[in-house]
């Protein structure tokens, strides 16, 4: 299961909760994109430009869209900071074995509610509210390994167990 041979496949189910334990319910998720800063280099020595990305990002967003509101999702509208874990099944074909496999994926984050929409009311339709939170916080597991890992705030950016900036904040007295 989720062996190098493996080819990703889809989602089959996932579940959103807040806090980490309480079930929130029917949801679209939109993770956040992992964008890093960059600044255009020029000037003698190269031929042209260069566009050289830094360790530093570009505020993440994540969106969850909703089917309707209930006590849970109007949680979601506190001010400060909020808990957001997202756990899905994905079916990937495991080449080594030749039949499918599922594998689990947790998503961790940390963010502040920065929009929420009411959505509509019609008879027979769903009201599709949604909340947009600003993300400072965002950890990728696969398995139960963790694969990628941004901590803004704590000067963090992990991925694959490698952490890019160790020296970063040693070297700033940060360690």
């Amino acid at each position: 299961m989720g062996s190098k041979s493996s080819i990703p496949g889809k989602t089959d189910n996932f579940r959103v909760y807040v806090g980490g334990t309480d079930y929130v319910g029917t949801a679209e998720v939109t993770l956040p994109d992992i964008e890093r800063l960059t600044d255009t280099i020029k000037g003698a020595g190269i031929l042209g430009e260069l566009d050289m990305p830094s360790n530093q990002f570009k505020a993440m967003s994540l969106k969850l869209s909703f089917n309707s509101t209930n006590a849970l999702t109007a949680q979601l509208m506190k001010p400060g900071k909020q808990e957001i874990e997202l756990r899905s099944v994905v079916t990937e074909f495991d080449n080594s074995e030749g039949d499918y496999a599922q594998t689990g994926r947790k998503y961790t984050i940390y963010g502040s509610n920065k929009k929420a929409t009411g959505g509509k009311i019609a008879v027979g339709e769903k009201m599709g509210n949604e909340f947009e939170f600003s993300v400072f916080y965002y950890k990728e597991e696969i398995d139960g390994e963790e694969s990628v890992e941004i901590d803004v705030v704590n000067y963090k950016y992990i991925v694959d167990g490698v952490d890019y900036l160790e020296e970063q904040r040693s070297l700033l007295g940060m360690n």
